[in-house]
């Protein structure tokens, strides 16, 4: 059987965990609090209690850490 997965990977490195990520960077309380309420605001948004909408944007998934943080960079830009 001829291999067709991966085959012009040259090497990988697996992603942090999230508990890894956590511990390594803790959440200060006006980050918790901005998570909670931005949680808030979607699901008032979702149950047609606020007008807004919902744009979900970004990479299906990850696999150069260096070009998802530009990326997320760029997002934050946008965003200010």
């Amino acid at each position: 059987v001829q291999q067709v997965t991966d085959t012009r990977v040259v090497s990988s490195l697996p992603l942090p965990s999230p508990l890894k990520l956590t511990a390594e960077m803790p959440r200060t309380e006006k980050q918790v609090g901005f998570v909670a309420q931005t949680r808030l605001e979607i699901h008032n948004i979702i149950h047609g209690e606020d007008p807004r909408l919902i744009f979900v944007v970004g990479p299906c998934s990850i696999h150069d850490l260096k070009a998802g943080l530009e990326y997320a960079q760029k997002l934050r830009a946008m965003a200010d």
